[in-house]
C-alpha cells in the first residue's frame, strides 16, 4: 500500500495519508518516532534486568508496543518523503535536534520564514 492508497483514517475523515501532512505534522511524527525508539530500548533493557519474571514480561510487552508504534511512524514518514522529497530536510533536522541530547547547541526547528515550528494542528505550511 503506497501513500496514495492509504484509506481515510477514522479519526480524521478525508485524511489521505502523507500527502496531507504539513510541516508541523512531519516534525511531530519525527518526535514520536525518536521517542518510541528510545522507549523501546529502555523497556528492552528494563526487561533484561528485571528481578521479577512478570516485570520482565511486562517490560518486554511494552518494548514490543513501542517498537510497533515507532515502525508505524517510520512508515508514515517514509511515505511522506516518497510523496514529497522536500519534507526530508524537516525530518532529518528534527531527528538531529532530538538525538543530540545537548552535546551541541542545536537550534530549535523553524519553518520557512524563520518562525518556530507550530504545535500539531497549528499553521499549515510547505
Amino acid at each position: 500500500m503506497s501513500g496514495d492508497d492509504l484509506p481515510a483514517g477514522p479519526a480524521r475523515p478525508g485524511w489521505n495519508g502523507p500527502r496531507d501532512l504539513d510541516a508541523g505534522a512531519i516534525e511531530a511524527l519525527t518526535v514520536h518516532l525518536c521517542a518510541e525508539q528510545r522507549m523501546a530500548g529502555w523497556y528492552t533493557a528494563f526487561s533484561a534486568r528485571a528481578l521479577e519474571p512478570e516485570l520482565g514480561r511486562i517490560f518486554a510487552a511494552l518494548a514490543g508496543d513501542a517498537s510497533r508504534r515507532a515502525a508505524a511512524c517510520a512508515a508514515q514518514l517514509r511515505r511522506a518523503v516518497q510523496r514529497d522529497p522536500c519534507v526530508l530536510p524537516a525530518v532529518l533536522r528534527m531527528a538531529l535536534w532530538i538525538t543530540r541530547n545537548g552535546e551541541v547547541d542545536a537550534e530549535h526547528p523553524r519553518v520557512p520564514g524563520g518562525r518556530p515550528v507550530p504545535p500539531p494542528g497549528g499553521d499549515r505550511h510547505c
